[in-house]
């Protein structure tokens, strides 16, 4: 049997309702398309890059793609970063179009452009070369389509979806998990992206407890200039309980760690026969014989020949402040302040210098963490003496196990390392959240209860909740109130009770729970609700 259809000819034209149009453009087309794309002729130049790992921001992702034209049957739309570039590439497509016999109307052509010089023309026109005609056409500035392109994708709820998958590994937590507002996220995610930080991980104590102050974030960055920016104050705000101490309301994990953990070591000396004096350099490391932090002033390193680098180190212990009457510090807020010690068993009795301190203690230079130490009290008796760290006890104290966990546990290093190879799977809160909580609650100040709450139920699939809900009548002023608890993980202790007015009754109270339990639960998701309700 015979399935190809009677030919035809198309002498007049295309129609563009004809289901072989596609076909025919795309047969006629592709020829100049491949020409163009492989002449020497720049088109407009896009380039991406994003750190592999937060613990590697050398090491890019890098995407570079050059556009000259794209094409959907009759309307073809061209790009290059010079007037001249484009000429050229016009000149090719004018030839072509003489060859395929395909007739265009060049004085339909427009010129969107970002050039100030080009703006500038008379009457927003400029006369451009296309192939052997010299065209007139009109010069629009960027913002005009720009803004009509946008209202179209808003209006029909269009969005863009790509090929390129890149994940940024090194953390557990996206930071833009946390920075939910509506209003300013974006502004956020520019100021975030510009100072490459990507995860929670990255600016919160390695406890996983504590948002760091700015002041510390500032160490690590590159650029180190411009005041505090507004996502921090968002975060501050919004997930940390205790801004005294900058408590977050959560414990992260802490699995996010780099192989070296990139904490600071002490400056190794060159190999020799003599050991160096030092001043005012202070080292903490883990110590397995005592079970806790180590504490010392460093006197003198050591790199002697066939031996590893040392660091020989005046003993300082915890010293606490019986002025300080303040009941409400924590671990965190509290000041770390040392004095020397005046022995213990962790002297060692072979070193031969100075002969003041009275707990000596050599250890190797790179098991030790370098810290910032301040004298805060100076005594006429050294051992009266009193310096401040500049980072809590608490924090160092996880600072040093981990460092001693990852050289001396294997399965710990392991964990560590495989956790750098594989990319934990991200659960991104879906928009759709945010819309419907925007939408469907007032006032908008309690927006911001339910961020949180969408957060932290993002990687859940299977989700069930308790709800309740009452009508309360007193003196003709109805009140309704209602509450649901979520019992899927009862850990995170997750609970939310609100109140609504207008149309009382007992079921539009229950409907509430129900519906303040739905808009933060992601899509796709199974979930079981358990009310009273009959």
């Amino acid at each position: 049997m015979d399935t190809l259809s009677d030919p035809y000819e198309t002498k007049q034209g295309i129609i563009q309702g004809e289901i072989i149009s596609p076909l025919l453009w795309v047969i006629y087309y592709d020829p100049m398309f491949a020409k163009i794309n492989s002449s020497p002729h720049s088109g407009y130049h896009l380039k991406a890059s994003l750190p592999m790992n937060i613990h590697r921001l050398d090491e890019h992702f890098e995407e570079n793609i050059e556009v000259k034209l794209i094409g959907y049957l009759d309307d073809t739309t061209w790009f290059s970063d010079t007037i001249t570039n484009l000429e050229n590439n016009l000149k090719i497509a004018d030839d072509f179009y003489s060859l395929a016999n395909i007739k265009i109307n060049k004085e339909k052509t427009k010129l969107l452009t970002n050039d100030d010089e080009l703006l500038k023309q008379p009457n927003n026109k400029h006369n451009l070369h296309f192939g052997n005609d010299l065209v007139e056409i009109e010069i629009i500035p960027k913002r005009k389509d720009e803004q009509n392109l946008l209202c179209i994708f808003h209006f029909y709820n269009l969005s863009f979806h790509t090929n390129f998958k890149y994940n940024v590994t090194g953390g557990l937590h996206p930071i833009s998990y946390f920075i939910v507002d509506p209003k300013k996220y974006f502004g956020f995610i520019k100021s975030l992206k510009n100072k490459k930080i990507f995860f929670l991980d990255q600016i919160i104590s390695n406890d996983g407890a504590f948002l760091k102050t700015w002041e510390e974030i500032k160490k690590s960055l590159t650029n180190k200039s411009g005041r505090q920016p507004k996502w921090y104050d968002f975060l501050k705000d919004n997930i940390v309980l205790n801004p005294s101490t900058n408590r977050l309301q959560f414990t992260t994990q802490v699995d996010n760690m780099s192989n070296d953990l990139g904490f600071p070591r002490p400056k190794i000396i060159k190999c020799s026969n003599h050991s160096v004096p030092c001043k005012n350099q202070w080292v903490a490391f883990w110590s397995q014989r005592v079970s806790t932090i180590v504490y010392g002033k460093i006197l003198e390193k050591s790199h002697f020949p066939g031996d590893s680098p040392k660091v020989y180190l005046e003993h300082h212990i915890p010293h606490k402040d019986t002025s300080n009457s303040n009941y409400n510090t924590t671990p965190h807020s509290t000041p770390n302040l040392l004095t020397p010690c005046n022995g213990c068993d962790l002297h060692d009795s072979f070193y031969i210098g100075d002969v003041r301190p009275k707990c000596i203690i050599s250890y190797l230079s790179n098991f030790t963490i370098t810290l910032h130490v301040n004298l805060i009290k100076k005594d006429n008796n050294r051992f009266n003496n009193i310096f401040i760290v500049h980072k809590s006890d608490s924090e160092l104290r996880a600072d040093t196990y981990k460092d001693f966990k990852m050289r001396t546990d294997p399965l710990f290093r392991n964990r560590i390392i495989t956790s750098q190879l594989i990319t934990p799977h991200l659960y991104i809160p879906s928009n759709i959240n945010h819309r419907l909580v925007n939408s469907l609650l007032l006032p908008n100040d309690i927006f911001s209860e339910f961020y949180p709450l969408i957060n932290t139920l993002a990687s859940f699939i299977n989700l069930e909740f308790y709800t309740d809900g009452s009508l309360k009548i007193e003196d003709d002023n109805p009140r309704m109130g209602f509450g649901w608890i979520f019992t899927t993980d009862t850990r995170l202790n997750m609970r939310f009770s609100g109140a609504t007015k207008h149309w009382p009754s007992s079921t539009r109270a229950e409907i509430m729970a129900v519906l303040t339990c739905l808009i933060v639960c992601p899509p796709n998701s199974s979930i079981k609700i358990f009310t009273d309700s009959q």
